[in-house]
């Protein structure tokens, strides 16, 4: 009887190996998120996992018929697995550019000018 479990095991594991990853039903949906996040990320719009799990659920549903729609959960499980496929990482929202130092310039000289007039005041 041990022998029969043993068995029956091997033979339930390699069956589960050679079973089609999730991923592939879902690859249309995920190539087209993908696109959206470029075209987003481009125009410094912000992309929060939140966006992309909304965004993902609905290209699913608009995609589907209402049956197959609820296989899709867009989990933080999967979407940190489609961020690994796709190479995307969190990144915190950056200025374009601060302003040049000839901009700071006068501030920081009337700054400076302040500075020194006010330790004159406090020098005994």
């Amino acid at each position: 009887e041990k022998r029969l479990m043993v068995d029956n095991y091997s033979k339930l594991t390699a069956y589960r190996k050679f079973t089609p990853r999730a991923t592939e039903k879902f690859r249309a949906m995920e190539q087209r998120l993908y696109k959206l996040f470029k075209v987003r990320r481009h125009a410094s719009k912000g992309v929060s996992g939140a966006w992309l799990q909304h965004t993902a659920r609905t290209l699913w549903h608009a995609s589907t018929t209402v049956s197959q729609a609820r296989k899709f959960r867009a989990s933080p499980g999967w979407l940190s697995n489609w961020c690994k496929r796709y190479k995307v990482a969190a990144r915190a929202p950056t200025k374009r550019k601060e302003k040049s130092f000839l901009d700071r310039e006068a501030m920081m000289r009337e700054w400076l000018t302040n500075l020194r007039l006010l330790l004159q005041r406090a020098a005994p």
